[in-house]
């Protein structure tokens, strides 16, 4: 593994996204992957069962025949196969649902990560007037109420989410505004599913009637166009508030918890190398001692 270079500067971030971001992505590619496994197993489902012959009519007990399950559930194949497109949807109405609170955790933490680091926006101070690892080493001042502002970022509608975003950290990129439509399909579909299964609400508590009203339809198509919306918008967000307000802030709050942990009488030196070990093992990316022995001399300052 080659050696790292970089030198500690505090608002000129160490990685190309924040922590938050790395974390985003992982449960992206965690989601990702069930989605294929599903998507797998129904290619091959339906390619065996062209592979034997079976026809919609047959009865679903004899192509079936030992299945584990309760197939007797089914009368035909098309009937098996009706509900199978139903779970199939249901998948894509629980991937919307997934995308929507991924994204939503994402732009909780990030948003709060921006504030602590550049704690101004909360009184309109000009961009890092303040740096929010003073605020962090020393207890300056009060207490700011994070949770009011991040609430007001990832709840309601969108056009209220924006705005609250746009009021804390000034004009947004235009890519944010642009996916408006997008994350409020997202976020309709995600509500209607999480409230009524994906049916109409008002339909399903009318009185005086006994038929189920039919679940709303999502296709795959659907939800890759609203999956790029969604990891596009989370994209430019990173990229806009790691330059504007957070920098390198993650591995300085990441010292800040390493910090006691040491010996008052540690060397500065020891303590960079010891810090260079504690960030690998946790995860943060390869940091070079020049980097480290910058970043402890730079929280001695503060």
């Amino acid at each position: 593994m080659s050696k790292s270079n970089k030198t500690f500067n505090r608002w000129h971030p160490h990685d190309q996204s924040t922590w938050a971001f790395q974390v985003y992505r992982k449960y992206n590619r965690e989601l990702y992957r069930i989605v294929e496994a599903h998507r797998a197993s129904t290619f091959f489902t339906y390619r065996q069962l062209k592979r034997t012959g079976a026809e919609l009519a047959n009865p679903a007990a004899d192509v079936f025949l030992g299945c584990p399950t309760n197939i007797a559930n089914f009368d035909t194949v098309k009937d098996w196969s009706d509900g199978f497109n139903q779970f199939d949807n249901w998948v894509n109405l629980s991937n919307i649902t997934t995308i929507a609170s991924n994204l939503e955790t994402y732009l909780a933490s990030v948003v709060s990560v921006a504030i602590f680091s550049d704690p101004g926006v909360l009184i309109g101070a000009p961009t890092k007037s303040i740096d929010g690892a003073y605020v962090l080493k020393h207890g300056a001042g009060p207490k700011p109420n994070i949770s009011e502002h991040v609430v007001a970022c990832t709840k309601g509608d969108w056009s209220s989410r924006l705005g609250a975003m746009e009021r804390l950290f000034g004009r947004l990129p235009e890519l944010l505004r642009e996916k408006h439509a997008d994350l409020e399909d997202i976020r309709n579909i995600r509500n209607r599913f999480g409230h009524a299964f994906g049916r109409d609400i008002d339909a399903s508590r009318q009185h005086g009637q006994i038929e189920i009203a039919p679940m709303e339809k999502v296709t795959r198509r659907t939800v890759e166009r609203l999956g790029k919306s969604a990891w596009r918008f989370a994209q430019a967000t990173d990229t806009f508030l790691l330059h504007k307000h957070i920098g390198d802030f993650d591995a300085v709050n990441y010292y800040a918890k390493f910090y006691p942990t040491q010996r008052s009488d540690v060397p500065l030196g020891q303590r960079a190398v010891n810090f260079k070990k504690e960030i690998g093992r946790f995860g943060g990316g390869v940091r070079g001692k020049t980097y480290c022995k910058g970043l402890v001399e730079y929280w001695e300052s503060l």
